[in-house]
């Protein structure tokens, strides 16, 4: 088990409590990557499409430089596959998370320039604070929900698989309510 293990699920109840997510995740695959925590938070869009806003977060006890440009290309490749497919998720909120280190000023400035989210954990009482809140990277896709009836069961691309995933982790009955309250 890695440093930034123990930080994931931290991280997994702050996506859900804080952001909203009802659909969380560690270590899921996206794009052939692997996020270290994922969440999806679905909002209506219209009387008949929903929205699916997509939370990715990259969590790094930075030991060192390497680590630091390893999790600055990490994210950047994610965001790169977000903007250059045509994604069914309607916004990505890219964030950093990092155990607090000599740069971690360094990577407020780079996060801050980017417009990434930065998350500083914390070792007492496992606790994490949110320094900069990510502007969103917009696709403006909405899912209709004929589409989402389609999908439902023959999900081909981890996008939809993910999708998939989350309506039956919410339940379908009560994601129909979820959506209807928007």
């Amino acid at each position: 088990m890695s440093k930034e293990d123990l930080f994931y699920p931290l991280i997994k109840n702050w996506l859900r409590e804080t952001k909203g997510c009802s659909y969380v995740r560690i270590r899921k695959s996206i794009w052939g990557k692997q996020p270290d925590v994922l969440g999806v938070k679905f909002s209506k869009a219209s009387e008949k499409s929903l929205r699916a806003d997509l939370h990715m977060i990259e969590v790094k006890v930075a030991d060192d430089l390497n680590s630091i440009y390893q999790l600055i290309g990490e994210i950047e490749v994610k965001i790169a596959l977000f903007t250059n497919k045509t994604s069914m998720f309607y916004a990505l909120y890219p964030y950093l998370a990092v155990f607090p280190s000599k740069f971690f000023e360094e990577l407020k400035l780079y996060s801050n320039h980017r417009q990434i989210g930065l998350i500083r954990l914390k070792s007492e009482k496992n606790s994490l604070s949110l320094v900069r809140t990510p502007t969103p990277i917009i696709s403006k896709k909405i899912i209709s929900m004929k589409l989402l009836k389609r999908i439902t069961g023959t999900a081909g691309s981890d996008e939809m698989r993910i999708i998939e995933e989350a309506i039956k982790t919410v339940g379908w009955w009560d994601f129909k309510k979820l959506v209807e309250s928007f």
